[in-house]
């Protein structure tokens, strides 16, 4: 019937990839050692150039986040930084082999009075493929982001600025249309094709390898959202540059965080709900978390036990074996926490990764496949909030409206419970429950890294939930971040 084994292979493997089967979907690189990391402390630092683990293949060198952010930064001048400490490390980013000057320039006050004195600032991104389409949905489970006393910056298209007005316009909250599209950020403008093109097929390959509890859902394979979240770095870093409330805390937070089946105000849990996010983050549960990441890195939110889904740890053939990546999802990209100097180096170690890995042929298009192996590459960038008991009086009537939807809408009870694993990952720092209610905090190489009896040491102990509160002088945390106030090079 075939006239020669070539055409036998080639159907098979045409047949290997309609049907799922793994058998001819290998594609892995044996000069990833990830277990070898296991072996050592921590180090207090690792430079964007220096990750622990590279990919033989490397990125071209304007695929790098010094290039195209100086590039656009050039052309687009975001005016002077808020303070010293930050000049400094714009300075050592973008000249990484140049002593720094001694006559830095930055902005000794803010543009704007924050709503609250040493107040986070929230950033987040909506941007939908048509604004002509019926966005009701986001907007509602935005409207309950918006209800919360918080100063925030929205970086959206011109067909939303109206409709996101009519839900919040006030002193405090800012409304950024500078990006036209989702490819005019930086870290986007060479991806489109990509993520048309290459990107969709590395999706198709390693989906067929998932555990069924464990499917992706088609839609996370649309070029215009895989976009929106590649941008989500970009908004954080383009926000500091600009940082019009002179902050020092920074929650980078999904736009539709709050799905709005499970937290809405009409219906007699409203007030409730109201009171849980009025003031969405406490100072002395943030200036917790963020005294275990310093200067480093962010805290984020773990999927890891959500679903029953063991963690995969070095051993696991997700490290080596692109065919197998999506099991390597370990962190909740929805919100991440820290200061100013640790988002900045998470975003710009984000954007590294994301390079490198894509010019080694890996899926780079869902922020969450990407997080685990820049975690690993840059230790202390990522701490983890593991899955943990609320308080029961949060927890409690987050249950109960849990077990209802489950029942009403029939959704399955692992999607269900997802929605409220998100939220309570925002609210780990509500002021709701007192200083005692605050989530544990963990090194992910000692929880989900590293086999159980590795030799790594982190670089500092884990916190245990509901201790460790951190009360930072406001005054303090301030003249840190200023630097030398009394310089004559401030601006």
């Amino acid at each position: 019937m075939f006239s020669n084994s070539g055409a036998l292979c080639s159907l098979l493997l045409l047949a290997g990839q309609s049907f799922g089967s793994p058998l001819f979907h290998r594609d892995s690189d044996p000069s990833l050692d990830w277990l070898s990391l296991c072996d050592q402390k921590a180090p207090e630092y690792t430079p964007l150039d220096k990750p622990l683990v590279s990919w033989s293949v490397k990125a071209p060198e304007d695929r790098h986040p010094r290039v195209y952010l100086k590039k656009y930064y050039d052309d687009h001048d975001p005016g002077k930084p808020y303070g010293r400490k930050v000049a400094r490390w714009l300075s050592e980013f973008y000249n990484p082999n140049t002593k720094v000057k001694s006559d830095l320039e930055f902005k000794h006050k803010p543009n704007k009075e924050p709503i609250r004195k040493d107040a986070a600032t929230l950033v987040t991104i909506f941007y939908p493929p048509d604004d002509n389409k019926d966005q009701t949905e986001y907007l509602n489970r935005f409207t309950i982001l918006a209800n919360a006393q918080e100063q925030i910056v929205v970086y959206t298209t011109e067909g939303m600025v109206e409709k996101i007005k009519k839900i919040r316009d006030d002193d405090h909250i800012i409304i950024r249309t500078d990006f036209k599209t989702v490819w005019d950020f930086p870290n986007n403008a060479y991806q489109q094709e990509n993520f048309d093109g290459k990107q969709k097929q590395l999706y198709w390959t390693f989906s067929r390898n998932l555990p069924k509890s464990r499917t992706m859902d088609w839609f996370y394979n649309q070029p215009h959202r895989m976009a929106t979240y590649n941008a989500k770095a970009a908004v954080a870093f383009d926000a500091i540059m600009r940082n019009e409330w002179g902050s020092d805390k920074w929650v980078l937070i999904d736009f539709g965080i709050f799905h709005s089946s499970i937290f809405r105000f009409n219906g007699p849990a409203g007030k409730k709900w109201e009171a849980f996010t009025k003031v969405l983050f406490d100072q002395d549960k943030l200036a917790r978390s963020i005294k275990l990441t310093g200067n480093t890195g962010v805290v984020v939110g773990e999927y890891t036990s959500r679903l029953d889904i063991k963690s995969r740890d070095f051993t696991d053939e997700c490290w080596t074996d692109k065919t197998h990546q999506g099991n390597c999802l370990h962190f909740v990209a929805n919100v991440a926490v820290g200061s100013t100097l640790g988002m900045l180096e998470y975003v710009t170690k984000f954007m590294k990764t994301v390079d490198d890995m894509d010019a080694a042929g890996w899926y780079v298009a869902r922020e969450e496949l990407v997080m685990s192996p820049m975690a690993a590459r840059y230790p202390n960038t990522l701490v983890a909030v593991p899955e943990y008991d609320l308080a029961p009086e949060l927890y409690g009537p987050l249950q109960r409206l849990l077990n209802t939807i489950s029942k009403i809408k029939k959704q399955n009870a692992g999607d269900a419970r997802a929605h409220l694993r998100f939220a309570s990952d925002t609210l780990s720092w509500s002021s709701y429950g007192g200083a005692e209610q605050v989530p544990p905090l963990q090194d992910p190489f000692t929880t989900r890294f590293c086999p159980k009896g590795s030799k790594y040491q982190p670089r500092q102990p884990n916190l245990e939930q509901g201790k460790g509160i951190v009360k930072d002088d406001p005054e303090a945390v301030e003249k840190e971040m200023m630097g030398d106030s009394d310089s004559d090079y401030g601006v």
